[in-house]
């Protein structure tokens, strides 16, 4: 099968770049044999794929090592010492907080995560290290205000993810044909609504994290009405000029539509 397709879409296998992966209730000896069958390796906890590991551990802090030790790595090159305030902004807006990025464009990361974010761009302002600590004078939750209401415009990690995430869910609403939205739809919604099914306890990052979004996506979400046949007129947000886009009850019944 893999030879055919290899054959139609001109595209060669690595082999020995490939690996592959069973469910637990699967016997090992099987396993082992499928493996030996196919020329691939089985897959370990420790394989990565752009940077992202395949196999999430059991802690999910742990898994995002390798992204907390990227980022100190990046600042070794750097001279704070001989920066300005300036300087340390430009660079914590410009590079510090593109690096998680592409990792949280993917999934929400946990809260752990992002408080060790926070603490390496602290750090990094304040210019402090395990062998200089600094008297720190300003609240770090000023510094995430707008400039015009004095503050420094720093985007705080948290919501930068959220934001990332929300952009993903509104592109599996918007483009149901694309692979992976086929993909997700076909494993996890098993109603047709993605904003009433149930998040499980077993569900892929992804998947969760898409779920745990949709409080912020309901605030601004409203139906483009065509035939009406999948909104419910009672709970759905459907009319743009009430508030929440909800009709609410007898007292809105008089307002054109």
């Amino acid at each position: 099968m893999l030879d055919i397709y290899s054959l139609w879409s001109g595209q060669v296998i690595n082999y020995d770049k490939s690996s592959i992966h069973f469910s637990p209730k699967v016997d090992k000896d099987e396993c082992d044999s499928l493996a030996a069958i196919l020329g691939v390796q089985r897959m370990r906890m420790s394989d990565k794929y752009l940077g992202h590991y395949l196999l999430l551990p059991k802690s999910r802090i742990v898994s995002f090592d390798g992204l907390i030790s990227k980022i100190p790595t990046r600042l070794k090159g750097w001279k704070r010492d001989n920066l300005s305030h300036a300087g340390c902004l430009q660079l914590i807006q410009s590079t510090l907080a593109s690096i998680p990025i592409y990792y949280m464009a993917a999934y929400l990361l946990p809260k752990g995560v992002l408080e060790k974010i926070l603490c390496i761009q602290r750090n990094f302002w304040w210019k402090k290290s395990e062998e200089r600590h600094r008297l720190i004078f300003t609240a770090w939750s000023k510094f995430y205000k707008p400039k015009e209401d004095g503050g420094l415009g720093i985007q705080t990690p948290e919501k930068v993810n959220v934001s990332l995430v929300m952009k993903m869910a509104w592109r599996f609403l918007t483009q149901p044909q694309a692979l992976w939205c086929q993909l997700l739809s076909a494993k996890y919604l098993r109603t047709e609504s993605y904003w009433t099914e149930k998040k499980y306890w077993n569900s892929s990052p992804i998947w969760s994290s898409l779920c745990s979004v949709r409080n912020y996506m309901k605030e601004g979400t409203c139906w483009c009405v065509g035939d009406g046949h999948k909104i419910k007129i009672w709970t759905d947000p459907w009319v743009p000029n009430l508030p929440g886009f909800r009709v609410s009850g007898i007292s809105d019944a008089g307002i054109k539509i």
